[in-house]
């Protein structure tokens, strides 16, 4: 099973249990096309999600403290909530699983929808995501996780290669 982590993802968080290792590439040249999301605030702050030639869902969500790690998060947006003065721990006993990230390699293209448990909104844009229908996202789109696009706990900006 492969998991991409975050360039900065500090090793201690990735949680690799007894017999995992850990492998760093060192290009996404084999990656057919990715998918960046930059943080507006802190633009070196980037998530990546790298795809090959198959269709592929990720998920993106917060774990609840600094040191606990949720190893189904394909992206971890802990570091860019807390940035902004937000305290994760805020919502106890709520989902930290905010939305899902597709990929559909025979169209080449990336959409979100928000997951189904998620207690923190999604706009895309200026549109609400809901879970039941996926959004299509494009350069330039902006996702803003908070009770409304003015009001949000992090705001990232889609960039896509294609490979």
């Amino acid at each position: 099973m492969l998991r991409l982590a975050s360039p900065d993802a500090r090793l201690g968080a990735l949680g690799l249990g007894a017999g995992e290792f850990l492998y760093g590439a060192i290009s996404l040249r084999y990656a057919r096309d990715a998918l960046l999301l930059r943080d507006v605030h802190e633009r070196n702050r980037a998530y990546v999600l790298a795809v090959g030639l198959g269709d592929d869902e990720q998920v993106i969500g917060c774990r609840p403290g600094a040191d606990s790690p949720i190893t189904s998060l394909d992206i971890d947006l802990y570091d860019a909530i807390t940035a902004q003065g937000h305290d994760p721990r805020a919502f106890p006993g709520l989902s930290p699983y905010y939305a899902r990230i597709r990929y559909q390699a025979a169209e080449g293209s990336w959409s979100i929808r928000l997951e189904e448990r998620a207690h923190v909104p999604l706009f895309v844009n200026h549109e609400r995501a809901g879970s039941r229908g996926w959004l299509r996202l494009t350069a330039g789109d902006v996702l803003s996780f908070g009770p409304s696009v003015t009001h949000y706990y992090a705001r990232l900006v889609v960039e896509v290669t294609k490979g």
